[in-house]
């Protein structure tokens, strides 16, 4: 779940009280996600987690990675393989806005 927000502000202007041109304007602020919460939308089949595939602990790839040249740059790099930002949903955006009437 997520909370958005939405704040604004309208100001009305023309020359005089009775004039015929007027115009209005709003600023606002819109928060999407508040709270930045990190909602799962997507998880890997094999461990049900978004960010582990269950690869490197599984006991049949063990052999394929300690073959690898350098060992902890292959689990290093591997990790940045799986970690898949569209597992979440998207993080917390500001969006600022002005919107003039006539």
């Amino acid at each position: 779940y997520t909370t958005d927000l939405r704040v604004s502000k309208k100001f009305l202007f023309g020359f005089r009280k009775e004039a015929v041109f007027k115009f209005q304007t709003e600023l606002y602020l819109v928060v999407k996600n508040l709270f930045d919460t990190k909602n799962i939308v997507k998880v890997y089949n094999a461990t049900g987690n978004p960010d582990d595939d269950g690869y490197l602990d599984a006991a049949t790839s063990q052999s394929n990675i300690e073959a690898q040249t350098n060992y902890e740059s292959y689990l290093d790099l591997y990790s940045l393989k799986i970690a898949n930002p569209n597992n979440y949903a998207l993080p917390r955006q500001i969006r600022a806005g002005f919107v003039m009437t006539f």
